[in-house]
C-alpha cells in the first residue's frame, strides 16, 4: 500500500511537471503570435475605413 502511494506521489509531481511546462509552451505561442494574428484584421479594417462608409459606389 506505501509503495502504491509513493508510486501515486511520483506521477502526480510528474504530471504537475507536465502541465506546467505544456502552459509555458502555450503561454510562449501565445506571446508570440498574437502581434501576426492582430496585425492582420487591423490591416483589413483599416483598408474599409480609409474611405468614408457611405461611399459613392454604394449610391
Amino acid at each position: 500500500n506505501l509503495v502504491r502511494k509513493l508510486d501515486n506521489a511520483e506521477e502526480r509531481a510528474e504530471c504537475k511537471k507536465l502541465k506546467k511546462e505544456l502552459e509555458e509552451t502555450r503561454g510562449f505561442v501565445f506571446e508570440e503570435r498574437p502581434n501576426e494574428a492582430i496585425d492582420v484584421p487591423v490591416e483589413d479594417e483599416e483598408s474599409p475605413s480609409s474611405e468614408p462608409r457611405g461611399s459613392p459606389r454604394d449610391t
